[in-house]
């Protein structure tokens, strides 16, 4: 449901396809630095994302040298960005992990 609205309402797909650089906007693994060590870096995927592919983003990660067990975490059932939202399977997970960082 929400592809369709995104593709569909007027103000973001204009945005989307007249501004919008997927180029400009991907962080590939080698410049990350601390990529693989999951005390700096973390990835939090939704198993039923309308936007990306999951799996096939999952397995790019761990092809790229993170290890499934401790750095990349998937939602099962929610939506893109469902599982980091307040109140979201994964919300408690990601705030705990940024509180140990500043603190």
């Amino acid at each position: 449901m929400i592809r369709y609205f995104v593709a569909t309402e007027l103000g973001v797909a204009h945005h989307l396809h007249r501004y919008f650089e997927w180029r400009s906007n991907i962080l590939w693994p080698f410049e990350i630095p601390g990529f693989t060590d999951p005390k700096r870096f973390q990835v939090f995927l939704s198993e039923k994302d309308s936007i990306l592919d999951p799996a096939r983003v999952k397995k790019y990660l761990i092809d790229n040298g993170m290890k499934e067990s401790v750095g990349i975490f998937t939602a099962k059932g929610a939506a893109h960005g469902e599982s980091v939202i307040e109140m979201g399977s994964h919300f408690d997970l990601v705030k705990k992990w940024l509180e140990d960082r500043i603190s």
